[in-house]
């Protein structure tokens, strides 16, 4: 049995999706995906596409030594950031994998957001719904 480091409150309205043993580097998965904590589904997938094409970046924050300096990081309050390919080609696959799950485990979800990025290259996604 996998264990998380967080249990969500309503295991009911939660899609779980990780990746192990990647062959990615930790730092720059972990810059990609604190960017894109907390944005919808819809929003990841198009701002991990335009980092993908180098037409926007990954702001580095915490691991950020020897990190060049790019006029785009400017968009999130930073200076410096790169165009991590591999690890946003992986956060992407999570993103699908995470798609899929909530497409089998329910019938109508309107967005995903990001609830919890770990140490452990995981992430958690919790399906919101509409209020009426």
């Amino acid at each position: 049995m996998v264990r998380y480091s967080k249990k969500p409150r309503d295991p009911s309205k939660v899609v779980k999706a990780r990746g192990s043993y990647l062959r990615v580097h930790f730092k720059n998965t972990r810059e990609t995906a604190a960017a894109v904590a907390g944005m919808d589904l819809k929003k990841a997938f198009e701002y991990l596409e335009a980092v993908q094409q180098h037409k926007r970046c990954i702001p580095f924050r915490r691991f950020a030594g020897d990190v060049g300096r790019t006029g785009q990081a400017k968009e999130f309050g930073a200076i410096q950031g790169r165009w991590p390919v591999k690890s946003v080609k992986f956060v992407l696959d999570l993103l699908n994998n995470a798609k899929s799950n909530a497409e089998v485990s329910f019938s109508f979800f309107p967005f995903l957001f990001f609830f919890l990025i770990s140490k452990k290259n995981f992430i958690l996604f919790k399906n919101k719904s509409e209020k009426s």
